[in-house]
């Protein structure tokens, strides 16, 4: 999120997310009542705001994809088209 930031489309690309606090869910069943959450490897928003004005987000990767390629595409020209000497 924090290139997604940079080139001006987190609001863009955050408009597809789903809302979720990335943890794991270690119970009986994943519909069990009873159990516990864990870290899986994303930090939580709140240790995501201590650190950066931006967070994780969940968001389908077409959708990204669709927000970020104008970019992607500008960039790889750009890295493409040197001229030998």
């Amino acid at each position: 999120m924090e290139l997604v930031r940079s080139w001006g489309l987190e609001a863009e690309v955050r408009g597809d997310a789903i809302d979720v606090e990335w943890l794991g869910w270690m119970g009986d069943t994943l519909a069990s009542p009873t159990g516990s959450a864990l870290p899986v490897g994303f930090p939580t928003r709140h240790q995501s705001a201590l650190i950066s004005p931006t967070g994780t987000a969940c968001v389908s990767q077409g959708h990204s994809r669709r927000c970020c390629s104008p970019i992607c595409d500008r960039s790889r020209r750009r890295a493409w088209s040197w001229e030998p000497r």
